[in-house]
């Protein structure tokens, strides 16, 4: 008789394609979604706490390493003597790449006064075509450890360009008028829903195939074992009385 009820539940398990699709099909579809979205989320919460990041300079680049030792913090960039920096970046092994250009659309009179203005900074400037000297960041937006590279070192060298530009309107007397703050009024609540927001989902997906499926499974078993004596020959009941 067990044998008979087995592969009796057994066709009918078989026949119902809810059942299937829940139990089977749609674990084997979501899980790989679900365990990527996992990994992304469990290496952008851990990356923040290696604040080291390594870039490198392209040669020839006269006077960008003074840009780079006053800019940068020591104790979150490292310099990395590099060979093919571009090759370096995409391979991995560099999180961001500076590198020196001249802006082509300047006039030359424009390169002479920044070689007046900032007499430190003139080895930038190209003697023979003097021009505003472009300092550029290369990285790459489909690793996230090369993102907060790019954030962080163009927050540093942007404050850099407006401290040096503050020195020189102060030492010539001159006051711009205007102060510009920032302030993040966000919430606690708010900056926590966005940082773990993107997680919540897959966990919620996670809990669903983990314990209330089985739950829907047992329904969908009942009601499709309504109206037979399949229910009563599992129980308890002794065949006899039956």
């Amino acid at each position: 008789m067990n044998r008979i009820i087995l592969r009796y539940e057994l066709l009918g398990l078989l026949r119902d394609t809810r059942t299937i699709f829940l139990s089977v099909l749609l674990p084997v579809i979501l899980l790989p979604v679900l365990l990527f979205t996992l990994n992304q989320f469990g290496q952008r919460a851990t990356g923040g706490l290696d604040q080291t990041y390594h870039f490198g300079r392209v040669f020839p680049s006269p006077g960008l390493d003074l840009v780079t030792i006053s800019s940068l913090d020591p104790d979150e960039f490292r310099e990395m003597l590099v060979e093919d920096g571009e090759e370096m970046l995409e391979e991995g092994h560099l999180d961001l790449l500076i590198q020196l250009k001249k802006d082509e659309e300047s006039s030359p009179g424009l390169g002479r006064d920044v070689k007046a203005l900032y007499p430190d900074l003139a080895e930038m400037v190209d003697p023979e075509e003097p021009a505003r000297p472009v300092v550029e960041l290369l990285y790459r937006s489909d690793r996230e450890r090369s993102m907060r590279a790019y954030f962080k070192a163009n927050d540093q060298i942007l404050d850099f360009r407006e401290k040096r530009v503050k020195k020189l309107f102060e030492d010539r007397g001159v006051d711009l008028g205007v102060k510009i703050v920032s302030e993040d009024v966000s919430t606690a609540q708010e900056r926590a829903a966005r940082r773990y927001g993107p997680a919540l989902s897959a966990f919620m997906i996670l809990m669903l195939l983990g314990g209330g499926s089985v739950a829907a499974l047992d329904s969908l078993a009942g009601e499709r074992e309504r109206g037979t004596l399949s229910t009563l020959f599992v129980s308890s009941i002794g065949r006899e009385t039956i």
